[in-house]
């Protein structure tokens, strides 16, 4: 299913403009952040690219475990996106942190995989970790609010209600009880027009059904769902040319650009 969505959004990259195609290949690269190296490097096995990076803010102890989405290229990611400058989140001297401009995953993985198939568990596992399901969650709608925490989410069964309770681990839940005011300006800004927010409203796509088939094959598809978000908001980032560009630039300047190798015919889009 992964190879097939990736499949359908580079169909919709311009061919005549290459750069499109080498930014949303990285962005939906799988990263792994360590605390064992100061740099970002490619590694292939399998016939497929993960990117190894970095991770400064663990280092440095601010947080107390690798998470991915706040690793050394996951900064320079934000930003860019968000136009912020070079050393605004990683202060070089004093607090060295910024925690208004904190990294955070869109769609998540400890509670969806724990009532998946295996295989989709294992493909969602090499996914999900990615810069284009990473975003810098606004403190004023979540990162501060009690009801965010994995504490008041409730424990999470394999029952279609129970399941539908959780907000953590997925973005159009976590919009809807956010109550963002201006979905439309929300959703430009982060690059999920179109994507998490439609006709200025949330997709729900997350919640399952009662009648909706077997509780395991709604949360595969769920997953699928997820996996096809990452890529649509890949797609929209690297299809706007002045936002391609820069990151191309951060890229090309971290010696990463022209490195991904491909997973076997699933970025094939010179047909």
């Amino acid at each position: 299913m992964k190879e097939q969505i990736i499949l359908a959004k580079t169909k919709t990259l311009d061919k005549k403009r290459p750069k499109q195609k080498k930014v949303f290949d990285i962005l939906i690269c799988p990263i792994i952040a360590t605390t064992d190296s100061n740099s970002i490097e490619m590694f292939h096995s399998k016939n497929r690219t993960i990117i190894i990076s970095g991770h400064e803010v663990c280092k440095k102890e601010l947080i107390g475990n690798t998470d991915t989405d706040m690793c050394d290229l996951a900064i320079g990611f934000y930003e860019v996106l968000y136009g912020l400058e070079t050393g605004t989140i990683m202060k070089q001297e004093g607090n060295p942190i910024d925690w208004t401009y904190a990294g955070d995953t869109m769609n998540s993985y400890e509670n969806v995989v724990r009532f998946s198939s295996e295989p989709k568990k294992e493909e969602w596992a090499e996914s999900y970790h990615c810069l284009a399901n990473f975003w810098m969650l606004p403190g004023a709608i979540g990162r501060t609010t009690k009801a965010f925490s994995k504490n008041t989410a409730g424990r999470i069964t394999n029952t279609v209600e129970s399941f539908n309770k959780g907000i953590r681990d997925y973005m159009d839940r976590f919009l809807v009880e956010r109550h963002v005011s201006d979905l439309a300006e929300f959703a430009k800004g982060h690059f999920i027009e179109g994507i998490y927010i439609k006709d200025n409203k949330v997709d729900e796509f997350s919640r399952l059904k009662e009648t909706g088939g077997s509780f395991e094959s709604q949360v595969d598809a769920v997953i699928d769902k997820m996996m096809e978000k990452i890529c649509e908001r890949a797609a929209t980032i690297a299809k706007c040319d002045d936002m391609c560009n820069k990151l191309y630039n951060y890229f090309d300047s971290l010696n990463i650009i022209d490195k991904v190798i491909c997973e076997k015919g699933c970025y094939k889009n010179d047909k």
